[in-house]
């Protein structure tokens, strides 16, 4: 863990340099997800995403449907179009820059990264982290 919030303090500072850019993402098919099972397969069809960037993805919910909310980390300012055209499950989600100058948003960086629990009021079913 202390080797993921090291990284994440370097990724902070190219990300507020402008080298890197932080999106948020959450699945915005909630009705795919009412099985832990589906819902773990979903997070793992992503990791052709981590071939050309660094993320974290965590099921969270007791109760279904869950919840898959990610957090990924890009060079340059946006989603590179190769990624886009690689990984077909990112149409899966809602995807949104993170504004690291906001305090609360880097808060939520932050329990990501350290599979914080609970997260957002809830339990946190799986983590994984994608390097």
């Amino acid at each position: 863990m202390e080797m993921e919030s090291e990284r994440l303090v370097s990724a902070l500072v190219r990300v507020e340099s402008g080298l890197e850019t932080l999106f948020n993402t959450e699945t915005n098919f909630r009705e795919l997800l009412s099985k832990a099972s589906g819902t773990c397969m979903i997070q793992k069809r992503m990791d052709l995403a981590r071939k050309y960037s660094f993320g974290k993805m965590l099921v969270i919910g007791s109760d279904p449907p869950f919840k898959v909310k990610g957090l990924w980390l890009f060079r340059g300012q946006e989603i590179p179009q190769f990624i886009i055209d690689e990984c077909y499950d990112m149409e899966l989600y809602d995807w949104c820059k993170v504004d690291i100058t906001d305090e609360d948003q880097k808060e939520r960086v932050n329990q990501m990264i350290e599979d914080h629990e609970p997260f957002e009021g809830q339990a946190l079913l799986d983590a994984k982290c994608f390097k």
